[in-house]
């Protein structure tokens, strides 16, 4: 890997890690050695399981409504 490439991959891989982190409170990896090396492209297996109920700012909205007796 040249120089450039890692200056460019480094900052990008910090900043994927803090916004997972930051969106999701726990992240579990779970048979890390079946992953193959180089690039990949991990995909949902279903439409909402890219989304937590508890930072969606329409359930906020809905939980705040209901906890206030509206």
């Amino acid at each position: 890997m040249t120089l450039i490439e890692r200056l460019v991959q480094l900052p990008a891989e910090a900043l994927i890690r803090f916004l997972l982190g930051a969106y999701f409170r726990r992240i579990e990896v779970f048979h890390a050695e079946r992953v193959p090396k180089g690039p990949v492209l991990f995909v949902a297996n279903h439409p909402g399981s890219s989304r937590s109920n508890e930072r969606d700012p329409w359930y906020l909205r809905a939980q705040k409504a209901a906890l206030s007796g509206r």
